[in-house]
């Protein structure tokens, strides 16, 4: 029977790793989290994304649904220069965050001097109807159209 104390050990058994090893495991780590860290930063812009068209869509439906209660027509101004989407009657005014790339189409005849764009949501339920295609940084975009007919916004995801 062969016994070892805790300082003395004997013959070739050896425990533990080597610090080849030990630093393998690390950068297997390493490089594990920075991709992982990545792929989450991405998912959280899109998200941003995601969210900041679903705050327009529902600022367009609050209008919409305005109108219909009030039997007034309601505005939603969008001022691309200085990033901004107002609904002035209820004094919400969404900011364009930075980095966000948005492009509206509507009627030529809609673009004021100023190159604030109007979206009117009229009281029988129709609308000037628009087009917005939202971007992040190169990824996906998205797009929100309100129907000139119904005045209904859709969220579609390109």
């Amino acid at each position: 029977m062969r016994s070892t104390t805790a300082g003395n050990r004997s013959g070739d058994d050896t425990q533990g790793f080597t610090l080849v090893e030990l630093l393998t495991v690390l950068l297997i780590i390493a490089l594990g989290s920075g991709i992982a860290g990545f792929a989450l930063s991405q998912r959280q812009s899109m998200v941003s994304l995601e969210n900041f068209a679903k705050d327009t869509a529902q600022l367009l439906s609050q209008a919409q649904q305005d109108s219909l209660v009030t039997g007034t027509s309601r505005t939603i101004l969008f001022d691309l220069q200085q990033r901004t989407i107002d609904y002035s009657n209820m004094g919400n005014t969404l900011l364009i965050p930075a980095g966000f790339d948005v492009s509206i189409l509507v009627g030529q005849e809609l673009i004021t001097v100023t190159g604030r764009i109007p979206v009117i949501f009229f009281s029988e339920g129709g609308s000037t109807g628009m087009e917005i295609t939202m971007r992040h940084a190169g990824q996906s975009s998205i797009k929100l159209q309100t129907s000139w007919l119904t005045g209904l916004t859709t969220v579609l995801k390109e």
